[in-house]
């Protein structure tokens, strides 16, 4: 089935016609209020996409389905890895961050919340649970479906199996225990030098130190708390440690706010890729 521009384009509709749709019960319906939330500017054109190729995926499919599909996409557009449908059900406003902030709500309208309001968190599940779109997680089910549920959240496959990979890392790291190097109080004096006052605990040093024990450890700190002389020591650690022919992983903490919305950045791009589309290096 081919697709022209015109098909991914929103058909507008006035309130008569809002009011008569069954969005959870038909899909026709489902999609056409999808087009008018991306009209509105609530939902990207790709969430819209994504939807339609689930549509032709499985054309008999329950619109419940393709609506926590679309959601699910719209999320990873906010830097959520997946939707939490509990959580959506309970405050589909903040969970969802729909209507945008500033929108006049003008026009005919249906809310998420709205839409949502007499959903029931086990029909939805049973409706996923059903699909075959959607394998579930934990399982060892046909790893070409697009969609993965664990426990409430839903997840894209490709984000599914980027989150196990990174939880396969952190336990293996988890269970190694790192040798404390000889010369460890000689390199935490000389990186830490004119610290805290005599007399006194110079939590960094401390936080440092302790890091050296496992081979996994996050260090963080609110703004102001000199975290660059963190990430400078621990970066010194972990050029120790690439000498002793293991280099671990180490990344200058900042702002924890900063960090966060640039994470699903950083899980996203290519291996070798830096911000911008240039290589490293380049």
């Amino acid at each position: 089935m081919s697709r022209s521009l015109d098909d991914l384009l929103p058909t507008p509709l006035d309130a008569r016609h809002l009011a008569a749709l069954e969005p959870l019960g038909k899909s026709a319906d489902l999609l056409a209020l999808l087009d008018r939330w991306v009209e509105r500017g609530w939902l990207r054109a790709l969430d819209r996409a994504f939807v339609s190729f689930l549509g032709e995926r499985d054309p008999g499919g329950e619109p419940l389905v393709l609506l926590a599909a679309a959601l699910a996409s719209h999320q990873l557009g906010h830097g959520h890895v997946c939707l939490d449908l509990g959580e959506t059900l309970a405050e589909p406003d903040f969970a969802l961050s729909l209507p945008p902030e500033g929108d006049a709500l003008a026009g005919p309208l249906l809310l998420p919340s709205q839409l949502l309001e007499r959903l029931a968190l086990d029909t939805w599940l049973q409706q996923l649970s059903r699909s075959r779109l959607v394998a579930h997680g934990g399982s060892d089910e046909d790893s070409a479906r697009p969609l993965v549920l664990n426990g409430q959240r839903l997840y894209l496959r490709r984000y599914w199996a980027y989150e196990r990979r990174i939880d396969n890392a952190l336990r293996e790291r988890l269970q190694q225990v790192e040798p404390t190097p000889v010369d460890l109080c000689a390199r935490l004096a000389q990186l830490f030098d004119g610290g805290a006052p005599t007399g006194q605990v110079d939590w960094q040093k401390l936080a440092c130190a302790l890091a050296t024990r496992s081979a996994f450890s996050i260090i963080t700190g609110g703004a102001g708390h000199r975290q660059n002389h963190h990430g400078g020591a621990f970066a010194g650690f972990a050029a120790s440690a690439r000498r002793r022919g293991r280099p671990p992983a180490a990344h200058p903490p900042g702002s924890a706010d900063r960090q966060g919305r640039r994470a699903p950045d950083r899980i996203h791009r290519p291996a070798g890729r830096a911000p911008g589309g240039g290589r490293r290096g380049s």
